[in-house]
């Protein structure tokens, strides 16, 4: 048997390894099989969360008319006709006039892009809609519910990578998505307000990327945000006190490029409707909730108010927060979780701070705030889901103004001060910050249940900081609730 030398190899060799050099990788389908596959694991909460919410929303779109109120009727969310109506504008071009089509559309028109797509489609098959008047049988929704509750769901994916950032493990996340869920679903399945949730969920990624020290993905995730919805203005102090302050006229003129585009063009074409619409913001409370508020609200009509001063004090109030908190919370531990408090109180301010009230206008801030809770121990998780549901029962029940309006302050605060986080931070730290005002300070020194430790060198025995907290001096030691 002849025997084969080092030396006879090796040219083989070396022209084997330049073929399979010069041979271009491509990503096979196995891969990308098995990204998706990763991809749908981490995420399998909402994923199934989202599949029971859009199969419980058609269940109550065909069958709550027939069964509960023995009327042969589909019942679809009351207010999304004019936005639908609104996107046909968009579908013939004529972004301008949206404020002018008698719709009631007092949000910026971002979210009217996203439909009109499928407004054309509806128009091309002649399908139904309910607009100006109710149809018992709704036939295009049909085409726009899956697409506009699956786009309201991605709140749910968004608050998931929270509480991933925010570190929750997998079990409570699956719990926390069901919660998230049956908060969620008033808004979009009784209202019809997908721009709400496709909002919320940009302004959660934005904030996930500012924590990130992500300067270009928070600028433009927060343009998105408020070209659908400008209540996410609450939450950009937030985002953009984490940056230096060199750094804001870059990301203001990012996140105002896309909202400043849309709404010039509506300005240009028609000022007085679009002033009307989205600065005086008609709301009317003969319909909804009146508050103590509607007393100091300009009179717009015998039926409406002005919404729209409520809603700029509340966002000065959320600036004011943002930049003189925010800077301070850079580099001290447990910013994250202070970070998503913040975001909590800020959109808590919203129905606050509103003359007249619909009961979607609560769930932002409610979502965060569950996220918060579900960082802490069982009995402050399991509170902070009495408070987030009996809030959004009580936002539905018709009282006077004073009562209303305490009921809902009582709710929000109990979210609030049940899932302030614990962690005493000496020195110049968010959370020293916050805790020199009283009544914070005194429910956050109530809540704390050890003492704080400082460090020397390392962490003394057993001690840790809360989940998704940073590198700091102090941490406390253990305890539950």
């Amino acid at each position: 048997m002849a025997m084969v030398t080092k030396e006879q190899t090796k040219p083989a060799l070396i022209s084997s390894s330049l073929a399979d050099l010069s041979t271009p990788i491509r990503p096979t389908r196995l891969l990308i099989h098995s990204r998706a596959l990763r991809w749908a694991n981490e995420r399998r909460a909402p994923l199934a969360c989202s599949a029971l919410f859009i199969l419980s929303a058609f269940a109550y779109f065909f069958f709550w008319g027939p069964v509960v109120e023995h009327r042969n009727v589909w019942i679809p969310p009351g207010d999304i006709w004019g936005t639908i109506h609104a996107a046909h504008y968009v579908a013939w071009g004529d972004l301008g006039q949206v404020y002018t089509a008698g719709t009631g559309l007092v949000t910026f028109p971002g979210i009217l892009i996203v439909i009109a797509p499928l407004a054309s489609l509806s128009s091309a098959l002649g399908l139904a809609e309910s607009f100006p008047f109710f149809l018992p049988r709704t036939t295009s929704w049909l085409l726009y519910g899956p697409f506009l509750y699956a786009l309201a769901c991605s709140a749910l994916f968004a608050l998931d990578s929270l509480a991933r950032k925010l570190g929750v493990p997998a079990s409570r996340r699956t719990a926390l998505c069901l919660l998230e869920s049956v908060l969620l679903w008033p808004s979009q399945v009784l209202w019809g307000h997908p721009e709400d949730a496709l909002a919320v969920a940009l302004a959660v990624w934005g904030l996930i990327a500012a924590m990130d020290r992500r300067l270009v993905a928070t600028s433009w995730l927060y343009g998105l945000s408020i070209a659908v919805q400008p209540l996410t203005l609450l939450l950009a102090p937030l985002a953009f006190g984490m940056f230096a302050k060199r750094c804001w006229p870059g990301m203001l003129a990012r996140a105002a490029l896309i909202p400043g585009f849309l709404v010039g063009t509506c300005l240009l074409a028609a000022p007085k409707s679009t002033w009307r619409a989205l600065v005086l913001q008609p709301n009317y409370f003969k319909v909804d909730h009146p508050t103590p508020l509607m007393a100091i609200a300009p009179r717009l009509s015998s039926q409406a108010v002005s919404a729209g001063p409520g809603r700029m004090l509340a966002v000065m109030a959320a600036m004011a927060i943002g930049l003189w908190l925010v800077p301070r919370a850079k580099q001290r531990a447990s910013d994250a979780a202070w970070l998503v408090w913040l975001g909590a109180l800020m959109l808590a301010l919203r129905p606050l701070l509103e003359s007249v009230m619909d009961p979607f206008y609560v769930w932002p801030a409610l979502a965060l705030g569950v996220v918060l809770a579900a960082t802490m121990g069982t009995w402050r998780w399991l509170s902070a889901w009495a408070a987030a549901i009996f809030t959004t029962v009580c936002t539905f029940w018709h009282l006077a103004s004073w009562p209303y309006w305490l009921l809902l302050a009582a709710g929000l605060g109990a979210l609030l001060l049940g899932v302030l986080p614990r962690q005493n931070l000496p020195g110049k730290g968010i959370a020293a910050t916050i805790r020199r005002a009283p009544i914070l300070g005194a429910a956050a020194l109530y809540s704390h249940h050890g003492p704080v430790v400082p460090l020397a060198g390392k962490a003394p025995p057993r001690a840790r900081s809360s989940p998704g907290a940073l590198p700091g001096r102090y941490v406390n030691t253990p305890s539950r609730g």
